[in-house]
């Protein structure tokens, strides 16, 4: 059955369009992109050097920041509810019309022009973008590929219903390495900016760490990232339903790297159409301390009688 939350490769149609909602490009937007890739041109952050240049005028948003953008509209609105695997496979032609300026909305439109079946599993969507601004002018082309999961399809992620789940199941994620410029992020994402997770020399001077230390909540949600891709199924509707008894061990440093270990403990029935899955998650470093451990719960589908 085809519905707006769960769209799959069988689903596209030649021709087919699909408006995106509008995204109002900000100096934040600007400021953050300057911060993950160590720099910019004059032309994004200096409004003296814009004004000197006929063509541009004031300060101008990045292209890079235009792709992704592209992409989450892509996951958002031709693929909404993060049930389907989709993934970028590449891009052909992206050309820059007209500048983007720091407030203006813009929006996306897509046009399906190619489908392309590969195997039993994925097919190829190829879809033309176009990217206006709030007077309706364009600004930006791209052609954008993407591998989606078919119908049916259960490798690559699997559907599973809360009844399929069995008390015992584990699972071991892939690692992650967390990097200085995850805290930076995160920081200006969330105002964190403790002198222990940004000062150095502050660092030096306290016994129990020996220098700039990895916020627990920032780590918490690299676990989040864990449990979406190796324990939620796709498919079936869930939400995270909460956490319990969390407890820190090793603190967490720049470089290190963690993997999270799951055991299902418990399932509980909520009501006829959902049950509680509950696990058991140790979250380790690579050296094997543990670095969190607690209790995560998962809201799931049950199948229908």
């Amino acid at each position: 059955m085809k519905d707006m939350y769960h769209k799959y490769f069988d689903d596209f149609s030649l021709g087919e369009t699909i408006e995106c909602g509008g995204r109002q490009m900000t100096e934040a937007d600007t400021r953050l992109s300057i911060g993950v890739i160590g720099g910019s041109h004059p032309l994004h952050m200096d409004p003296n050097y814009c004004a000197s240049r006929p063509d541009v005028g004031f300060p101008i948003v990045q292209g890079s920041i235009v792709l992704g953008y592209i992409d989450a509209c892509f996951y958002s609105w031709a693929c909404p509810g993060d049930e389907v695997v989709v993934i970028s496979n590449g891009y052909e032609k992206i050309r820059f019309i007209k500048p983007i300026y720091i407030n203006d909305v813009i929006n996306t439109t897509f046009i399906i022009s190619d489908l392309c079946s590969l195997h039993d599993r994925f097919g190829r969507v190829v879809a033309d973008a176009t990217v206006c601004n709030q007077q309706k002018s364009l600004l930006y082309l791209q052609d954008s590929t993407f591998l989606l999961k078919k119908r049916g399809s259960n490798i690559m992620g699997i559907t599973r219903y809360f009844e399929d789940f069995s008390i015992g199941e584990t699972v071991t994620t892939h690692a992650r390495k967390i990097e200085m410029a995850d805290i930076r992020m995160y920081s200006a994402c969330t105002s964190l900016c403790a002198r222990i997770h940004s000062d150095p020399i502050y660092c030096e001077h306290i016994p129990e760490l020996r220098s700039i230390s990895v916020p627990y909540s920032l780590a918490l949600n690299v676990i989040d990232g864990f449990f979406a891709q190796s324990i939620s199924p796709e498919g079936v509707a869930t939400f995270h339903y909460g956490y319990d008894d969390v407890r820190y061990g090793d603190v967490i440093y720049p470089g290190d790297v963690i993997h999270s270990e799951f055991e299902l403990v418990d399932k509980q029935i909520k009501n006829e159409k959902f049950g509680v899955l509950v696990f058991k998650a140790i979250t380790r470093n690579q050296n094997g301390a543990i670095v969190i451990s607690h209790i995560d719960k998962l809201y799931c589908e049950r199948k229908a009688e």
